[in-house]
């Protein structure tokens, strides 16, 4: 559990190498640490990697409607994330649209959770 930190993009950048080659990790919570869209970006290019996290906590990173697009590229190709929290992100009917175009390509992820966002 990595909550309110004040991770930032940087710091995503260097948890998000660990994470793209982790076989081990099946938790992460990194709630309410400003990662904002380039964060949100460092761990879409994780994701794509990695198979063995199943639940990912990203409320109140001020992601926006372009990490939660960047994120949605990521869900098009992870197989293992069963569980995704985006809310208080400021993501819009636009980052809504992208995450549910994601997931006619995804079959593995059952609970996305969009709580107090501008849709």
């Amino acid at each position: 559990e990595i909550d309110d930190v004040g991770l930032h993009s940087d710091g995503a950048s260097h948890l998000t190498k660990a994470l793209a080659s982790d076989g081990i990790l099946t938790t992460l919570r990194l709630a309410r640490n400003d990662l904002g869209p380039e964060g949100a970006g460092h761990i879409s290019e994780a994701l794509k990697k990695n198979a063995s996290l199943t639940m990912l906590d990203l409320r109140e990173n001020e992601l926006g409607s372009t990490g939660a697009s960047r994120l949605s590229k990521a869900l098009e190709v992870n197989s293992g994330l069963t569980s995704l929290d985006l809310s208080q992100n400021d993501i819009d009917d636009y980052g809504a649209g992208r995450l549910a175009g994601s997931l006619k390509m995804n079959s593995a992820l059952k609970e996305l959770i969009l709580n107090d966002n501008s849709l």
